[in-house]
């Protein structure tokens, strides 16, 4: 089986307050930022 390969970037330049808020919620769910992230898109 292969590695899930990313194919892409983003960056986002959130304010700290947002970024704690985002760290905190994806910690909440035992979810890395980029998997948190990934999965709010729906």
């Amino acid at each position: 089986m292969k590695p899930d390969v990313r194919e892409a970037l983003i960056s986002i330049r959130p304010k700290k307050s947002q970024r704690d808020l985002i760290d905190m919620a994806a910690s909440l769910v035992s979810k890395s930022l980029t998997d948190f992230m990934i999965a709010c898109q729906f």
